[in-house]
């Protein structure tokens, strides 16, 4: 009974939803342990790189501490999306220091976008200061609307191990202590279990955005036969203004067919 489009619209979903979330929602599937972030070992691979390899391209995501967590900035290459700088600042570090080793970092990597939570608490505040040093800053707020989709598309990375990254402790305690809560709507939020914190976890979702697309999904990348080619900045604002208007528009319409197949989180 249904339509070319209808099954379309169902194949198109499951290659941005988490597995466990496609087959409840199209299914009717509930597997009651599917909750958190999955398959996280078999991303797992290599090492932290001492400096940039020539000819790659390298961008960041970067949270931004408050008052009792860690500011956390992960580089990325670009390319084939796996985690090769790693940088913390605990709870203690003077803004100042944190800012000008950020511009430390971003000359050495040769970054060509961090994208930065700038979620209230003076994020935005932060977000100018870096980009006052000249650096290719692009201010994300993590609010209702763009948190679960950020949290999803790193979800989807995860199980489809299009994502790796080197066995950093505190990076792999966030990663796996990420759990489900339930809300008093009926739906579900990914959120650190009691004593844990999400730090690395959101540096992980931001980074991941500013990288090459996964599978077929050519936005700032051009075909070359089977393979990817990163293309560079250039019309870098309007290509990233482009990227997050079509993620917004596909998660928009991927929650209304939730909603109306009657699926929760």
């Amino acid at each position: 009974m249904l339509t070319k489009d209808h099954i379309n619209e169902i194949e198109e979903d499951k290659e941005i939803l988490p597995d466990a979330t496609w087959r409840r929602m199209y299914l009717a599937e509930f597997d009651a342990d599917a909750g958190g972030l999955r398959n996280i070992d078999a991303c797992i691979a290599g090492d932290l790189l001492e400096a940039p390899i020539p000819g790659n391209h390298y961008v960041a995501g970067l949270d931004l501490g408050r008052q009792h967590d860690a500011t956390v900035l992960h580089v990325f290459n670009a390319q084939d999306r796996t985690l090769v700088g790693h940088y913390r600042w605990d709870p203690g570090f003077a803004w100042t220091q944190q800012r000008e080793e950020t511009l430390v970092i971003s000359q050495e990597w040769g970054l060509e976008r961090i994208v930065v939570d700038a979620t209230g608490m003076g994020g935005d505040m932060y977000q100018e200061a870096i980009s006052e040093l000249g650096l290719p800053v692009e201010p994300f707020n993590i609010d209702r609307s763009t948190r679960e989709p950020l949290l999803t598309a790193l979800q989807v990375a995860l199980e489809r191990e299009t994502i790796h990254f080197p066995p950093v402790p505190s990076l792999l305690r966030e990663l796996r202590n990420l759990q489900p809560r339930r809300l008093a709507t009926g739906g579900w939020r990914l959120e650190a279990g009691p004593g844990y914190h999400d730090d690395e976890v959101f540096a992980m979702a931001l980074g991941l955005t500013a990288c090459v697309p996964a599978h077929s999904e050519t936005i700032r990348g051009r075909r070359t036969g089977s393979r990817m080619s990163y293309l560079p900045r250039g019309d870098g604002e309007t290509r990233s203004l482009g990227v997050r208007m079509m993620r917004e528009n596909k998660s928009n319409k991927m929650r209304e067919r939730m909603e109306r197949a009657g699926v929760k989180g």
